[in-house]
């Protein structure tokens, strides 16, 4: 499942940057998952600036808002499990971004109603 959350977010991350990052490292650990973009920072604010100041502007303006929305919405087809939070943070220094993301808990198991239940 990382690796399909690392490239539902590089798709995401292209419609707003115009590139992909050169790499992107996810890491689940229970209902928290993070990624970490490298080589991705500059190419986003210059697709954010160019989105911006577009004439005629584009069908749908890029903002921060849509990317956070966009990239929820993306972790929640993989996952199949609501997205309860998300965090974003961009390094321009090094030019790496990091996105993490709080899952509602997985659903638990049920028992069956067929299973037979035993008696003391």
């Amino acid at each position: 499942m990382p690796a399909q959350i690392s490239s539902s977010l590089a798709s995401v991350w292209s419609n707003y940057a115009g590139e992909r990052p050169t790499d992107i490292d996810t890491v689940i650990r229970g209902s928290k998952i993070s990624c970490v973009l490298r080589d991705a920072v500059k190419d986003f604010d210059d697709g954010m600036s160019a989105s911006a100041e577009a004439e005629p502007p584009p069908e749908r303006k890029l903002t921060t808002s849509t990317y956070r929305n966009d990239a929820i919405k993306a972790v929640e087809r993989v996952t199949r499990r609501r997205v309860l939070a998300f965090m974003t943070d961009h390094d321009e220094k090094t030019d790496v971004a990091t996105e993490a993301f709080i899952l509602e808990s997985a659903p638990r198991a049920r028992p069956s109603m067929f299973t037979e239940r035993r008696e003391s």
